[in-house]
This record gives C-alpha cells, sequence and structure tokens, in this order.
C-alpha cells in the first residue's frame, strides 16, 4: 500500500490578480512545483477564501 503524500497550504500554487507575474510568486511556485512533482505529491488542500467557513451552523447565532 502506498502512502499518501498531503500539503495544507495558504495560497495555491497558481494564482491570479496582482501577484501572479511577480518574481516571488513564480520563483515559489518553480521550486515548489519540482519538489511535488519530485515526492509524487498525492493531494493538495488549499484555502485562500476571506470569509468564515463552517461546515454546522453556529447555535444561537
Amino acid at each position: 500500500m502506498e502512502l499518501w503524500k498531503i500539503v495544507v497550504a495558504h495560497h495555491p500554487l497558481y494564482t491570479g490578480g496582482n501577484r501572479a507575474d511577480g518574481y516571488d510568486t513564480k520563483a515559489i511556485r518553480n521550486s515548489l512545483n519540482r519538489y511535488y512533482i519530485n515526492i509524487k505529491l498525492t493531494f493538495t488542500f488549499l484555502d485562500m477564501n476571506i470569509t468564515c467557513n463552517t461546515l454546522f451552523p453556529k447555535k444561537g447565532k
């Protein structure tokens, strides 16, 4: 059985907006992309939503 390799990150590897073409974004993207391919990454959890999300209703709110 092969183990899963999971990454949890705040920013996606590929993004739009004013940071999409920045030097830092491209450098990190290139570095992480090679690393992810090398380790045969299985899954990535990303969250860049600026709002509060929940799976269940909050009681009393």
